[in-house]
């Protein structure tokens, strides 16, 4: 399973700077265009602000990266256009993947901080990235 942490890059600024209303449609457009882009079995949610999880069921960490780039690369292309306005938005990916066994006392709480710490390494690294997180304990709770 893999799970992926979304940020809309400087969504905060975007939403001073041209208003709510048009911050709205951002976040509607945005869920759209990543909507369109999963298969059926993807759940996708707003997660609160401007951040977006996707459950990716049957994925592993590699393709759970590509899933992440392929979805930024279409954000970062597409024209978000209201009343004849274009805006373009980048948004920044943590990527968290495992199987996590019955003995690895591991939460769901666990798997969103991890992909949490991947999206703040994806965000230091410049943000309009895809980050998957790493540690020496992933190796202790998941097995692959």
């Amino acid at each position: 399973i893999a799970l992926l942490l979304i940020d809309i890059d400087h969504f905060k600024k975007f939403n001073d700077t041209y208003g709510h209303q048009t911050g709205d449609f951002i976040l509607v457009e945005f869920a759209r265009v990543l909507e369109k882009n999963l298969r059926k079995y993807d759940i996708l949610s707003r997660y609160g602000g401007e951040e977006f999880v996707i459950l990716l069921p049957d994925t592993d960490a590699e393709t759970g990266m590509l899933v992440g780039e392929k979805l930024r690369s279409i954000i970062e292309e597409h024209t978000f256009t209201e009343n004849d306005t274009e805006y373009h938005v980048t948004a920044s990916f943590g990527v968290s993947a495992g199987r996590p066994t019955a003995e690895d006392n591991f939460s769901k709480g666990d798997f969103i901080g991890q992909a949490d710490s991947a999206l703040y390494s994806a965000k230091e690294a410049g943000r309009n990235q895809v980050a998957l997180y790493t540690s020496a304990k992933k190796k202790k709770w998941f097995s692959f």
